[in-house]
């Protein structure tokens, strides 16, 4: 990811507090937002392909009980989510952005590290692509070693639902460039401490002006966002009336 003197916002899976998460309505809507990161979920079906998809069922989206690792590529495609909308692949993900956004790509399930290097190492041999645009992230330690194995220089980021300092040793082992704490139970002195260790802290998932506030004056270096470009749209409306309501992200 780019260096950046303020703070991240980056989309979570697209923009999914406006359009169904994961899909790439979503990730457009996120880059007409002016996101400059987007982060998606993956899993490898059952044919082999990584497809772009958070829960391990379809329950949710659409109401089946299925596990998107047991369907082939043809089923998943037949499979209509909330909007008629469909579950893309990874590849066409990655080709529909064209580098017009960072991807921070969660290795959602098993078996995904290896079918994931390979789509953004084709990426990489174009010119739209540089190593600075992707992410890897997981709370899976198995397939982020198995990651850094195939790539010794993708940027990769350690997932963390409970305490962020136990990332930290294996962060270090994997060479990692970011830790992603749950903002709910993040701490300013873990923030510092992790920055202290040579790492940047991406916090998940904001969906308030406060929450991102909060996390802001914990000096976390970047957020995940539920809803992309909200803050900006409010901040320039508060200006437009004269309040003085937040200072510069510059």
């Amino acid at each position: 990811m780019k260096k950046r003197n303020r703070l991240i916002k980056i989309g979570h899976r697209g923009a999914k507090g406006f359009v169904l998460e994961n899909t790439i309505s979503s990730i457009e809507h996120a880059i007409k937002l002016g996101s400059e990161s987007v982060e998606i979920d993956v899993y490898r079906c059952n044919s082999g392909e990584i497809v772009v998809f958070h829960d391990e069922t379809l329950e949710r989206l659409a109401k089946s009980n299925e596990r998107i690792e047991d369907l082939n590529l043809a089923e998943i495609q037949e499979v209509k989510l909330k909007g008629d909308l469909y579950i893309p692949t990874l590849e066409e993900v990655i080709e529909i952005a064209n580098g017009r956004v960072e991807i921070n790509i969660e290795l959602k399930g098993v078996n995904t590290a290896i079918g994931t290097f390979e789509l953004v190492s084709k990426a990489l041999s174009t010119e739209n692509w540089k190593h600075g645009d992707f992410l890897i992230s997981s709370f899976i330690q198995e397939e982020l070693i198995k990651y850094r194995e195939l790539d010794s220089d993708i940027l990769i980021g350690v997932l963390s639902e409970t305490s962020p300092i136990e990332a930290i040793a294996f962060a270090k082992k994997i060479d990692a460039y970011a830790i992603h704490p749950n903002f709910k139970y993040l701490k300013k002195s873990e923030v510092e401490k992790i920055q202290k260790e040579g790492f940047k802290v991406f916090a998940y998932t904001i969906k308030t002006t406060l929450e991102k506030q909060r996390m802001k004056k914990m000096g976390v270096d970047g957020v995940f966002c539920d809803y992309p470009g909200r803050y900006t749209i409010l901040k320039k409306a508060l200006r437009r009336v004269q309040v003085p309501f937040l200072n510069s992200d510059k």
